[in-house]
């Protein structure tokens, strides 16, 4: 399913709906549309959403600390490698109801390098997280 859903409470945890927009991955899909590359089993999902949304504020709330949940979009290239194309850095709502998901995409200047490189860094701490906490 593109863009992806949230299984959890909307009411809670904010709109189900990912930030991750077609035109987010278009110029990544070697001129496929995310249409065809779903169909030809081109396009990847990395999801902890909801497995880390619901903790969040606990972890965030420490002093020093600052968590995301991801979701990482990635394509099969030609070489048979998966690339990774978008990565969704996404936060529980706030008191005031708005809810923060923001998109990242490879980088196209100096400041984007830093900021997909970080990204990067937090789907690798949700990846080791859910390693540790789900399958041991």
């Amino acid at each position: 399913v593109f863009p992806p859903v949230s299984k959890l409470d909307p009411e809670v945890y904010g709109p189900p709906e990912s930030a991750i927009r077609e035109e987010h991955v278009i110029g990544q899909l070697d001129g496929m549309s995310v249409q065809q590359a779903l169909q030809e089993n081109k396009l990847f999902m990395l999801d902890y959403h909801d497995i880390y949304m619901p903790f969040l504020d606990r972890i965030n709330s420490q002093d020093g600390r600052k968590a995301y949940a991801t979701r990482t979009l990635f394509f099969l290239t030609p070489l048979g490698t998966l690339k990774p194309i978008a990565i969704e850095l996404s936060l529980p709502p706030t008191l005031s109801g708005s809810s923060s998901k923001r998109v990242l995409t490879p980088a196209s200047d100096a400041t984007s390098h830093w900021l997909w490189q970080l990204a990067k860094a937090h789907v690798c701490s949700n990846d080791a997280g859910a390693h540790q906490l789900v399958n041991h």
